[in-house]
């Protein structure tokens, strides 16, 4: 993974598809490229599509008040911040939860950096990004244990 893209960095977006549970979280996340992202996809995982490392959760984008004031702080943040150069650090696997997750740690050295910016941006807005957990820069391949399946892969 070469570089994480600020270009999708501007939700909340309700998102349905055929076949998914609808999502009604509001997040801004950085997203790899398409290229990335299926060289990192597990088959029977999150679809390439669906990668992406979350710098902000919001809660439900209905509890987002002006969708507009957060779009444009989010874009002028963006503006200032440099792409952000990754490389996936290891395979990892949340166990706290409900059920296990899989993930891909991230290491990005500029990213926490620009992360503290983004929530400065975001509670100048009026934006409470959820305070639920620390942050663990990781990319989520799966809902369930898929240690060894990622680890096949050669992803750490």
């Amino acid at each position: 993974m070469a570089t994480l893209l600020a270009e999708r960095t501007a939700p909340p977006a309700v998102r349905v598809e055929a076949g998914h549970e609808v999502n009604t979280g509001a997040m801004v996340a950085l997203y790899p490229t398409v290229d990335d992202a299926s060289a990192l996809a597990l088959e029977d995982g999150e679809t390439p599509r669906e990668l992406h490392v979350t710098l902000a959760f919001l809660g439900d984008a209905e509890s987002v008040a002006d969708h507009d004031a957060l779009r444009a702080a989010v874009q002028a943040w963006a503006q200032t911040v440099a792409p952000i150069a990754a490389e996936v650090a290891g395979v990892g696997l949340f166990t706290a939860g409900e059920e296990p997750v899989t993930y891909l740690s991230v290491d990005a050295p500029t990213l926490p950096d620009a992360r503290h910016s983004l929530m400065e941006a975001l509670e100048a807005t009026g934006v409470e990004p959820s305070a639920d957990h620390g942050f663990t820069p990781h990319m989520t391949l799966a809902y369930d244990d898929r240690i060894s399946d990622a680890l096949a892969a050669d992803h750490g």
